[in-house]
């Protein structure tokens, strides 16, 4: 039958629910031991991105030239046959042409 005569097969340790707990156990001290190692390390501190001895203000003034825009009205079409399609966005935007069917 394959057994060992020098191995006892009623022993404890060959029974299933003996090696389901132990195993179950072994996992649970190892996820515990990765949770406690987890907690709370922080590793990126602002030291990390900043060298605090040599950086520091260049100027104490900041000199922003503005930017100018222009704006046109949109003319409206003064052909009779309009079809409708054209018209503005709730935000304000305008559109012309077909926006296709959904």
């Amino acid at each position: 039958m394959g057994v060992n005569p020098n191995v006892n097969p009623d022993l404890i340790f060959f029974n299933i629910w003996v090696q389901l707990g132990f195993s179950l156990l072994v996992g649970w001290l190892i996820v515990r031991g990765m949770l406690r190692r987890s907690g709370s390390h922080i590793t990126v501190t602002s030291d990390t991105y900043e060298n605090t001895r040599t950086s520091g203000l260049l100027d104490y003034s900041d000199k922003y030239t503005h930017t100018s825009t222009t704006s046109r009205k949109i003319e409206k079409s003064s052909s009779s046959s309009s079809d409708g399609d054209g018209g503005t966005t709730p935000g304000g935007h305008s559109y012309s042409g077909s926006r296709g069917s959904f």
